[in-house]
Formats: structure tokens, C-alpha cells, sequence
């Protein structure tokens, strides 16, 4: 009897070691492999975007549509690192413009890519079903209202003032998982902008040139945001107004009156326009072969995005030539694009850009 009951009682303790050997595995397995416990918490994130709205998104977006301003939100997402994620093509009405070549260096797979919007930038629904997107991006409100009443996923982007900037580059960070790389260019955003203010700032308001950026051919300043860049590099934007809206038509009369020392264009062609113009001979940029056109690489320089500190350089080299000279102003220019879109660019390409000469 007795030897049984230690049989039994030898038994009763391996069940329990074999038992116990059991609950630490599997504890350690769960302790190892966290993610396995909690995979629904680790596959999405809650963003909030810049109109205060909050969505849901998986934490790895790998696929994303752009509509609206199609050039420039692309830019914020190349500048992640992130320009192999766009899934559309530009709008035929950014085609035609034929400028936008860099679009197709930095993110190649757009090309030929579908395309969401027409010309008037109504939505393909259809077309952007097919797609699936995991997130939209957009600058436009009743866009936003419109794919959220579809249950698509779509975040809000602003960059409506410099100030903007930043909180910008740290929601795309936050969505892109990659908090670093906005922290790294809001840092040079600030950085730049000091640097050319340092060597601007010397020059007596009195002897600062007169500047003005727009398109002869309709008469009308495109940006308001040109009137920031221009004080920031050292000259007197002669639109400046404090109007509210981003467009600003203007006459010959007040041209006359304004008679800039310094015209910067958007397209080359404009340079031709003017000095063959005589409407514009009495003007002292024209008599004094002070016309400019804008630089374009991911996007128009002289409008807002990414590539504004570079254009508050630029606009500083113009108008103070011993201040910031032009072998300065390319290798800032090709180190900005290998730093921040991952890419060494050719003598060639980095000229392109700065002459503006660059096509589709």
C-alpha cells in the first residue's frame, strides 16, 4: 500500500512539473513576441491632421493618392523618403505645363501611373477605388468632406503660411513612422533661413531692391508666399499688400508705378516675354537685364514647398550676387537633394533646376 501511494505521488508531481513547464513557455513566448498578443494596436495608428480631424491608419503606409496640388504634396512625401509609396500619376493639367521632369526623376513609378483627378481637379472615384490607397493626401476641404463621406481614408495637409511648415513635416513624420527625418528638415528649414538672413540683414532698408515676382503675360503675382521669401533674402516685395487671397492682379500703370529694381518669372519664357515687350523697356529690371526666372525641381521654387529655404538663397544670390555666389548656391542645391530626396544629381540636372529649364 505504501509503495503505491509513492508511485502515485511520483506521478502526481511529473504531471505538475510537465504542467508548470507548460505555463513558463508559453509565458515566455508571449513575453518575446509581443506584438502576437496585441496585433490589432500594432497594425494601425490614429493620426491627427492639420484640420483637427482624427483618422485611422495601418502603421505601415505603403500606398498613397495626391489630389489636388498634385506637384507639391508630392514633395512632402519625397522629402520623407517615401516617393516609391505614391501610387497616381500627375493631372493632365500639370502635364501640359511641361515643368514638372523632376516629378518623374524623384518618383519614377508616377509615370504612367493612373490618374484621379481631370482637369478641373474633380475626383475619379472609381479610379481611386482601384487603387486602394491605405491614405489620401489633399490641400482641400471640400475634398476631405466628400472622400470622408465614402469611408476612404484621407488626411487634411496646410501650407498656407511658413508657419506652417512644420507642424506639416511632423504629421507626415508621425504617419510615416519616421519622426526623425521631419525633425531633420524643419531643422534645416530654420537653419537656412537664418543663414541667409545673417548675410543679408546689413543692408539698409534705403539701398534693399525693389522686388516683384509674377507672370507678365497675365499680370497677376501667383503666390503671396513670394512676398515672405523676397524680405527674407534682403529685397522690398513692391506687391506686398496684406491681402488675404493667394492671387493678385495688377496693370501696367501700377507696374510703372512700382518700377522694380529686380523681376523674378515663372517659366523662362516669360524673360523673353518682357524684354520684347515694350510696354516693360521703362521698367528699371528690364533696362538693367535684372529678369529672372524661378528655379524648378520637385516643384516651382517660388511657390511654397519643400524646396523654399532654397529659394530664400536663391532670390538672396540674385539680388546680392557678393553675398551668396552662384558655385554656393549649386552645391547647396545638390547637397539639399541628396540629403533630404536621396539623390546625387548630376552637374547637368542641378543647372537644369536652377536655370528653371527642366521639362516633362
Amino acid at each position: 500500500m505504501h509503495r503505491k501511494f509513492k508511485i502515485l505521488f511520483m506521478v502526481m508531481m511529473l504531471v505538475a512539473a510537465v504542467f508548470l513547464s507548460g505555463c513558463v513557455d508559453d509565458n515566455s513566448a508571449k513575453e518575446s513576441n509581443p506584438v502576437s498578443n496585441n496585433l490589432a494596436e500594432n497594425t494601425t495608428q490614429v493620426i491627427t491632421d492639420m484640420m483637427g480631424r482624427t483618422v485611422e491608419l495601418p502603421s505601415n503606409v505603403s500606398t498613397v493618392v495626391t489630389v489636388g496640388p498634385v506637384p507639391v504634396i508630392n514633395t512632402f512625401i519625397e522629402v520623407m523618403g517615401e516617393s516609391s509609396t505614391i501610387a497616381n500619376g500627375l493631372p493632365e493639367s500639370f502635364v501640359k505645363q511641361g515643368r514638372w521632369k523632376y516629378q518623374y526623376v524623384f518618383a519614377p513609378q508616377i509615370e504612367g501611373a493612373p490618374v484621379v483627378q481631370d482637369s478641373s481637379g474633380t475626383v475619379n472615384i472609381e479610379s481611386l477605388l482601384q487603387i486602394d490607397p491605405d491614405v489620401v493626401f489633399t490641400m482641400d476641404k471640400s475634398t476631405v468632406s466628400m472622400l470622408e463621406g465614402k469611408n476612404i481614408n484621407v488626411v487634411y495637409l496646410q501650407w498656407t503660411n511658413t508657419t506652417d511648415v512644420e507642424q506639416l513635416m511632423i504629421l507626415m513624420g508621425d504617419i510615416y513612422n519616421n519622426p526623425q527625418r521631419a525633425e531633420e528638415y524643419n531643422q534645416y528649414f530654420e537653419s537656412k533661413i537664418s543663414e541667409v538672413n545673417e548675410k543679408v540683414t546689413s543692408v539698409p532698408e534705403e539701398e534693399q531692391p525693389k522686388v516683384l515676382f509674377c507672370s507678365p503675360t497675365t499680370l497677376t503675382v501667383p503666390h503671396k508666399i513670394c512676398e515672405w521669401w523676397t524680405t527674407q533674402a534682403g529685397g522690398i516685395a513692391v506687391s506686398q499688400n496684406n491681402r488675404t487671397s493667394e492671387v493678385y492682379t495688377f496693370d501696367m500703370e501700377q507696374l510703372l508705378k512700382w518700377d522694380p529694381d529686380v523681376i523674378i518669372t515663372q517659366k523662362p519664357s516669360d524673360i523673353d516675354y518682357i524684354y520684347n515687350d515694350t510696354r516693360f523697356s521703362d521698367i528699371s529690371a528690364v533696362k538693367d537685364q535684372q529678369v529672372y526666372t524661378t528655379p524648378v525641381g520637385a516643384h516651382v521654387w517660388g511657390h511654397r514647398g519643400i524646396e523654399t529655404p532654397l529659394m530664400v538663397e536663391w532670390a538672396a544670390s540674385k539680388l546680392y550676387p557678393e553675398k551668396i555666389t552662384y558655385a554656393e548656391m549649386f552645391n547647396d542645391t545638390a547637397s539639399f537633394y541628396q540629403q533630404f530626396f536621396d539623390m546625387k544629381l548630376t552637374e547637368e540636372q542641378i543647372t537644369e533646376i536652377l536655370n528653371g529649364t527642366a521639362g516633362t
